[in-house]
């Protein structure tokens, strides 16, 4: 009787959200789409999953998830990162997280605002940027104070920027596809064009990046992070956008 229950409350989320209005600027802009407005960092890469979140198949990710993999038997330290292009653009369906045991995607994505302080740091002998962050700063992270270009240490300029956006983050699959094989990431504008429209069922086009990151999975009432494939629009050098095909 608990899981009828469940599924009857599912569909009346899925229901209230299938049936949302959105005013048609608000649509317009969102199939009109936006580029990515992301710097980004470095960050130590995650395992590559060997399985995506629900079920055993990549489906349309598959020929990317098998570049992924010759990179990661190529690399030979773990904090040499691992990532692709999604280029030429590819369609994903948003899904409702079915098979990774988290309802919180079922009426849409999860929107955060994220705000933090980042230290722009930039090489005086040899003008080579870098990113330190507050917790670089607070422990003298001695690798952060090092030119990863010319060697030199501590000697550089630095800027201090407090960074605000908006994230959202959402399940999705591939057209045809009724697994969820990974997550979309997006901040900053393109974030704010589509919370608004997207909905489980909703396609949207990316060119982008992927990689492994850690997301939440629940089982039998216990939450835990677990490897998985992030999509993002990657930092602006990459050319990224998303728009939204078909709500």
């Amino acid at each position: 009787m608990t899981d009828r229950n469940e599924r009857i409350e599912r569909a009346k989320e899925l229901g209230k959200q299938w049936n949302k209005e959105v005013d048609k600027d608000t649509l317009d802009a969102a199939k009109k789409g936006a580029k990515s407005d992301y710097v980004g960092q470095w960050k130590r890469t995650p395992k590559l999953p060997k399985y995506p979140p629900a079920g055993q198949s990549w489906c349309g990710l598959q020929p990317i998830y098998e570049v992924l993999e010759k990179q990661d038997q190529k690399r030979k330290s773990k904090y040499k990162r691992l990532g692709t292009a999604i280029k030429p653009p590819q369609q994903f369906v948003v899904t409702d997280g079915t098979g990774i045991g988290n309802r919180e995607f079922v009426t849409g994505p999860r929107g955060t605002d994220v705000a933090f302080s980042q230290f722009q740091r930039k090489c005086i002998p040899c003008g080579q940027a870098w990113v330190a962050s507050q917790k670089d700063v607070d422990n003298s992270n001695k690798a952060k104070e090092r030119c990863w270009k010319c060697g030199v240490v501590n000697n550089y300029k630095e800027t201090k920027a407090d960074i605000a956006y908006r994230e959202i983050k959402f399940p999705v699959t591939t057209p045809g596809c009724g697994d969820t094989v990974a997550y979309v990431s997006l901040t900053g504008e393109p974030a704010k064009k589509l919370e608004a429209v997207l909905r489980p069922g909703s396609v949207i086009e990316i060119q982008g990046w992927i990689k492994p990151n850690k997301e939440w999975k629940y089982k039998n009432n216990k939450k835990y992070l677990v490897d998985a494939l992030l999509i993002t629009l990657g930092s602006t050098q990459h050319g990224g956008y998303v728009k939204l095909i078909k709500r």
